[in-house]
């Protein structure tokens, strides 16, 4: 229940700020290379690509999403091997900002403290984009580097306030039993946003070679 709620979660916050300006991101990215590659007439015959070892990715999770999202287009067809263009991508940075506080708070009446505690993180994650020409090995575009992000919550577990509440009897009692698993540390939520952020990421540079 917890994976469901962060993927709604992180879903609901990075849509409305990225992709509104993907397409023009990549409109800006791709034209300005000043190379134009072209898809065959026939929409049955799609262009061959290979995808080598992305480099930064571990466990090749960012690449099978590439290669996901090549796929579903039905315009690229990808080869392991061989392919007559290669997408090149490595993974500049992969971090996360704190952008959301609270103010901690204590005691049965929840008096607020003046410290304030981070709720809320932003991951960001960056790749290199480099298309080349198989055969020629000439350069088509790039490298240039593409930009995702989303944002999460988790919470602190330092704060007592986030991990229990005053029940009706006036006993402290835990929150976990009673957060469906929607309660993560700043960790577990960078882990499982950063898998829709490898899925937005590789959607946002297969759109760029659609417009081409």
């Amino acid at each position: 229940m917890r994976r469901e709620s962060l993927k709604l979660n992180a879903s609901l916050k990075f849509y409305p700020a990225v992709k509104l300006l993907s397409a023009l991101a990549a409109l800006l990215f791709f034209s300005s290379c000043g190379y134009r590659f072209s898809f065959p007439s026939d929409p049955k015959k799609p262009r061959t690509v290979s995808v080598p070892y992305v480099v930064g990715d571990t466990g090749g999770v960012f690449a099978d999403a590439l290669i996901q999202a090549l796929s579903a287009t039905g315009r690229f067809l990808y080869m392991q091997e061989g392919g007559d263009l290669t997408l090149q991508v490595a993974i500049l940075s992969n971090s996360s900002d704190k952008i959301g506080y609270q103010y901690d708070r204590k005691g049965r009446r929840g008096k607020r403290e003046k410290n304030l505690v981070s709720t809320e993180g932003r991951q960001n994650l960056t790749a290199q984009v480099t298309l080349v020409d198989s055969i020629t090995q000439d350069v088509l575009f790039g490298p240039d580097a593409v930009t995702a992000y989303a944002d999460f919550d988790y919470v602190d577990y330092n704060s007592i306030s986030d991990l229990s509440f005053i029940n009706t009897q006036g006993m402290r009692q835990s929150s976990i039993s009673f957060s469906l698993g929607q309660l993560d540390s700043i960790e577990g939520a960078q882990g499982d946003v950063t898998l829709l952020l490898y899925r937005e990421l590789a959607n946002k540079i297969v759109q760029g070679l659609l417009l081409q």
